[in-house]
């Protein structure tokens, strides 16, 4: 009973090591299976929120550095007329010299016709120059607008980060060891188009996150040269409108209209005390908490606000026009290049998948060639080897047939030999008898001659 018992503990134990194998080689593979999965669902899950920030992107690229081409030209006019501006004040003091106290008793009629002149000039070149402003100040909010992109720049920023980029190329190595194994051609297919796919969209996100640095970097610099040429310029308006204020009286006596000039002139003059309207953008895209991206829509909004805090490009405060600016067609341009870019997406997704659907008959085509043309080949060396092993057997069949007719030749001369020697013999035979008839020799010595002579020539026979 004790050896029994003993018996069945072996036994248990050799199954309890039995199933820890199994389960160490089941988890082997199911590690594996795992990693694999886990590969491929992370780089389809990066290409989703990559996709999902992209009609932003693009979109703002698009508009900002159309913007940016013309808010260069319309910073080039704001220096200009900050010249001009300039000009007037440095006349207007020349001018002005004459009627200080010091000179105005010296000054003449004729003068204060020239200062009424002066003032027409500085009232039309302000008039003119309103639409200067007005487009540099528009120009100065849509690039407040644009400053949300770099809400999508961020985003992507974020997608392309050094830890991402590892996570991506070890997930692409783990899929292109997948590929090695035997698997069908569509899963092949289907893992080197993610792998392409992965590759050429983390080198499009890179070359896309370069071009809105830049262009944010552009437009910040712009927004800085306009405001500051169209604060330089107001102040350089307001210096000589102050400068006619105080001479209007004097100036007034000797030629009557130039205070009336001085009132429409202040009236026309950019505004310094206005505070500046800020537009903003709803609603902004980026990721959760728990680090995804929501699948929202992107649309922009031209909702207005007034605010008396700093630019939020410049980081500084501008005088500009008390007048809300209509940012419309800007806004317009934005939801239009988003949905567009969107259409473009989706063709390329349509593209794409038809691409590998092509791609994967092609390969199953050529697959099936290649194995056409290796059973025709196989076919060809197998009728080579049927053709020569026929050779060679019909080779030694006539060798074979020419030995044995050689063989036949050699017995039919051995056969016609001893033929020929026994009819000798037994003609030789008679002759000595004859003889020995003739001799009269005794039997016994005829016999045995005869019977001599005969085992010689058949002893030469068998020789030959």
């Amino acid at each position: 009973m004790t050896t029994m018992f003993v018996q069945l503990r072996g036994v248990v134990y050799l199954l309890v090591l039995l199933q820890f194998c199994v389960c160490v080689c089941l988890a082997g593979v199911s590690g594996a299976k795992s990693e694999v999965e886990q590969a491929e669902g992370g780089l389809k899950r990066w290409l989703e929120d990559v996709e999902k920030q992209l009609p932003g992107a693009k979109s703002c690229q698009n508009v900002w550095e159309e913007h940016n081409k013309k808010y260069k030209e319309q910073a080039d006019r704001v220096v200009n007329l900050t010249k001009e501006m300039e000009e007037i004040v440095r006349k207007t003091k020349e001018l002005g010299k004459k009627w200080e106290p010091s000179g105005s008793s010296v000054a003449e009629q004729a003068d204060a016709e020239e200062m009424i002149a002066f003032v027409d000039t500085v009232s039309k070149n302000v008039s003119e120059n309103k639409k200067v402003i007005a487009a540099a100040r528009l120009t100065v909010e849509e690039a407040r607008k644009l400053v949300d992109c770099t809400t999508f720049l961020g985003n992507l920023e974020d997608l392309i980060t050094d830890n991402k980029k590892e996570n991506l190329n070890y997930w692409k190595g783990e899929l292109e060891e997948e590929i090695k194994k035997s698997l069908t051609i569509e899963r092949q297919e289907s893992i080197r188009e993610l792998i392409r796919k992965s590759k050429e969209t983390e080198d499009d996100v890179g070359k896309l996150v370069d071009k809105l640095r830049l262009n944010k970097v552009r437009s910040a610099g712009y927004s800085r040269e306009v405001i500051m040429n169209l604060g330089n310029a107001t102040d350089a308006v307001q210096t000589a409108v102050e400068k006619f204020e105080s001479l209007k009286e004097e100036v007034e006596k000797k030629k009557s209209g130039f205070k009336e000039k001085v009132d429409e002139l202040r009236k026309t003059r950019v505004s310094v005390t206005a505070r500046r309207q800020i537009s903003t953008v709803e609603p902004k895209v980026s990721s959760n908490e728990s680090g995804e991206y929501p699948a929202k829509e992107v649309e922009w909004k031209a909702t207005a606000g007034g605010s008396s805090g700093a630019s939020p490009v410049t980081g500084a405060s501008g005088r500009e026009y008390g007048v809300p600016l209509n940012t419309n067609e800007i806004v317009q341009k934005l939801n239009e290049e988003v949905e567009k870019e969107k259409k473009i997406l989706e063709q390329k997704k349509i593209e794409e998948k038809k691409a590998l659907e092509e791609k994967i008959k092609a390969e199953i085509r050529r697959k099936e060639e290649e194995e056409r043309a290796r059973l025709a080949a196989e076919e060809e060396r197998a009728a080579k080897e049927r053709a020569r092993v026929a050779e060679e057997e019909k080779k030694a069949a006539e060798e074979k047939a020419r030995q044995d007719e050689e063989r036949a030749r050699m017995e039919a001369e051995k056969k016609a030999k001893e033929e020929k020697a026994r009819l000798e013999a037994e003609r030789l035979a008679k002759e000595k008898a004859k003889q020995k008839k003739k001799d009269g020799s005794s039997p016994a010595l005829v016999h045995s001659s005869l019977i001599l002579l005969v085992l010689s020539v058949l002893g030469c026979t068998l020789v030959c």
